[in-house]
Order: structure tokens, then sequence, then C-alpha cells
């Protein structure tokens, strides 16, 4: 007797357009982080890369000036 609670289906296949199959849509790219009134959050994180580049920078420039200075004692 649980038919009578539910509402009746109507076969409204002909009303309707058939559902094409398409391919998955891709999933939406993740939203940024919330940024703050001034936006730096939003130039620091479009600009990590450089960050990260800037530090390899100076980490392997500070080596040689060291490799330099140390290699003038000896010379």
């Amino acid at each position: 007797m649980a038919a009578k609670n539910q509402p009746s289906r109507k076969s409204t296949n002909a009303s309707q357009p058939a559902a094409t199959k398409s391919a998955p849509t891709p999933a939406a790219a993740p939203q940024p982080v919330a940024a703050k009134a001034d936006g730096a959050e939003v130039w620091r994180h479009d600009y990590d890369y450089v960050l990260r580049d800037l530090r390899r920078l100076l980490i392997v420039s500070g080596s040689l000036f060291l490799i330099i200075i140390i290699l003038g004692f000896f010379i």
C-alpha cells in the first residue's frame, strides 16, 4: 500500500527532449583564497613561483660568493 503515498508518475518522454550524452565536464578549478581588502593575498598567490625563484637565486649567489671569498684566501 506504499504506492498510494507516492505521487503518480506519468510518462513525459515525448514532451521532454532526449538527454544527450556528453563528455563529463572537468572539475572546476579551485577558487582562490579570499583576498584581503588591499588584495595582498591575491598577488602573493599569483607570484609564488617568483618568490621561490628569488630565494633559490639568493642561495646560489650567496654560495658562489662565499666560494669566491674562500678561494681568495688560498690562491
